[in-house]
C-alpha cells in the first residue's frame, strides 16, 4: 500500500512538473512568481554585498595610500570578504590573472544585472591605472550614489505602501457613508411604507 502511495505521489509531482493536470497555469504562475521573489531577494543581497566590496576597496586604498597594491590583491579581498558574489570575484580574479581584463570585468554585471554593478565593475577595471587616493574618492562618490538610489527605491516603496493605506482607508470611509446613506434611505422608506398602512 505504501509503495502505491509513493508512486502515486510521484507521478503526480511529475506531472505537476512538466505542467500537466489540472490547475497548471496556477501552479506554473506561483511557480515563476515565487522564482522571480527569489531573484529579487538574491539580487539585493548580491548589491549589498557590492556596496559592502566598495566601502573594503576603499579602506584598502586609504590604508595602503603609500604603496598601490595591484587589481588582483583587491579581487582576492574581495573574494574572501563576501559570500553571494564569492564566484563572481574568483571569476574575475581568473580572467584577470589569464590576461582576459576586459572580460574579467564584464562578469560582475552580467551576474548581477544591475547599474551599481556596471559602475562598480567599471571602477575595478580602472584600479591598476589610478593612485588610491582617486581610487578612494572613486569609492566615496560610487558610495554616495549607491546610497541615493538606494533612498529613493526605499521612498519609492514607501509611496507605494502610503498609496494603498490611503485607498483602503478611503474605501471604508466610502462603505461607511453608503451604509449611512442606505440606512437613511430605507429608514424613509419604511417610515413611508408604515405611514400608507402596509
Amino acid at each position: 500500500m505504501k509503495m502505491k502511495i509513493r508512486v502515486s505521489l510521484l507521478t503526480g509531482l511529475l506531472r505537476l512538473n512538466r505542467g500537466e493536470g489540472p490547475g497548471r497555469k496556477g501552479i506554473v504562475w506561483i511557480k515563476m512568481r515565487f522564482l522571480r521573489i527569489v531573484r529579487s531577494i538574491r539580487r539585493n543581497q548580491m548589491e549589498q554585498e557590492i556596496f559592502t566590496g566598495c566601502i573594503l576597496v576603499r579602506n584598502m586604498a586609504v590604508v595602503q595610500e603609500e604603496k598601490p597594491m595591484a587589481a588582483d590583491y583587491y579581487l582576492e579581498e574581495l573574494a574572501k570578504s563576501s559570500h553571494a558574489l564569492s564566484p563572481v570575484y574568483s571569476d574575475m580574479l581568473f580572467l584577470w590573472r589569464s590576461g582576459r581584463m576586459a572580460e574579467a570585468f564584464d562578469v560582475l554585471p552580467r551576474e548581477v544585472g544591475s547599474r551599481a554593478s556596471r559602475d562598480f565593475a567599471f571602477i575595478l577595471s580602472g584600479i591598476d591605472k589610478i593612485n588610491p587616493s582617486e581610487l578612494a574618492a572613486a569609492m566615496r562618490s560610487f558610495e554616495e550614489a549607491f546610497a541615493g538610489e538606494r533612498m529613493t527605491c526605499s521612498m519609492r516603496k514607501a509611496d507605494r505602501k502610503s498609496v494603498a493605506s490611503a485607498l483602503a482607508a478611503t474605501a471604508s470611509v466610502f462603505a461607511v457613508l453608503i451604509n449611512f446613506t442606505v440606512v437613511v434611505v430605507f429608514m424613509d422608506m419604511f417610515q413611508a411604507l408604515s405611514s400608507l398602512g402596509i
